[in-house]
C-alpha cells in the first residue's frame, strides 16, 4: 500500500473533476429548463422536438422549439430515470438538420403535434451527419 503518494497528475484530474462537478451544477440549477418526457426515445433511439400544433382554428402555429424561451431541455427518456440535456442553440441546430433531413412526424399528446426527430446520437456528436 502507497503512504501519503500521489499518483503523477492527479492534481490536474481532481482540478479537472471540480471543473465537470461545478458545470454539472449549473447544467442543474442554473439555466432555465424546459422538462420533456419521451417516453418513445428509449425505443426509436430519436428525440421528439415539436415545432408546429394546431391553432384551434384549423391552421397551424409555431410552438416548442421555435418558441420556447428556456435555456436548455432536459428529456426523460424511458422508464429507468435517464435525462438527456441539450443546451437550446445546439437543440436548435439538430432540429434544423432534422428538418433538412425531412426527419419529421406527429406526435405528443394525440399525435396532433409535429416534430423533428432527432437521433441521440446526433445529441453527442461533434460534426453534422452526411446528407
Amino acid at each position: 500500500m502507497a503512504r501519503d503518494i500521489a499518483r503523477k497528475g492527479f492534481d490536474l484530474d481532481l482540478r479537472d473533476g471540480q471543473m465537470s462537478e461545478r458545470a454539472f451544477g449549473h447544467v442543474l440549477w442554473g439555466p432555465r429548463t424546459e422538462i420533456k418526457r419521451d417516453e418513445r426515445a428509449a425505443g426509436t433511439e430519436n428525440l421528439f422536438v415539436e415545432f408546429q400544433q394546431p391553432d384551434g382554428r384549423g391552421g397551424w402555429v409555431p410552438s416548442g422549439i421555435l418558441v420556447t424561451t428556456a435555456d436548455q431541455w432536459a428529456f426523460h427518456v424511458g422508464g429507468d430515470l435517464c435525462w438527456i440535456v441539450v443546451p437550446i442553440a445546439r437543440l436548435k441546430e439538430l432540429y434544423l438538420e432534422a428538418r433538412a433531413k425531412k426527419k419529421v412526424a406527429w406526435g405528443g399528446d394525440g399525435k396532433q403535434y409535429l416534430g423533428a426527430l432527432i437521433p441521440k446520437h446526433w445529441v453527442t456528436s461533434r460534426k453534422p451527419e452526411p446528407p
